[in-house]
């Protein structure tokens, strides 16, 4: 499922707005697999969105806990894919594991009904129609 915002920047506003959108249309259901350029305000919208909040431990044993933090839920996996252009071209893609381990998300392209590899076909494919 792809959820589309139209707004006047791609700012950390309008991914954080994407994000809940999907997540309104999904039940709230974290997905098992999110790719997404590497633009970097969504990983922040996924943990506003999906993320739970846990407690850090002190460093040592006095002064203030530190402020509570988001961390992706038990399971997803979230990969970004950067690609390298040259004179209007791709020459190159690079995708990188934000969260979860190449295991999860070896696991998560097998399971994928749609593709076998980390890839952002299906946005773009959408953007150009």
């Amino acid at each position: 499922m792809v959820s589309l915002i139209q707004g006047p920047s791609r700012d950390q506003e309008t991914c954080d707005r994407l994000v809940e959108d999907f997540a309104e249309r999904t039940g709230r259901k974290p997905p098992d697999l999110v790719s997404t350029d590497d633009h970097a305000p969504y990983k922040n919208s996924l943990l506003k969105t999906y993320g739970e909040e846990y407690q850090p431990e002190r460093n040592g044993n006095t002064g203030r806990m530190p402020d509570l933090r988001k961390r992706p839920p038990e399971g997803m996996v979230y990969a970004t894919v950067d690609k390298t252009r040259e004179n209007g071209k791709v020459v190159d893609v690079k995708t990188t594991l934000v969260f979860g381990t190449e295991e999860q998300l070896a696991n998560a392209l097998d399971n994928s009904p749609v593709s076998s590899h980390v890839n952002t076909a299906f946005v773009e494919r959408q953007n150009g129609t």
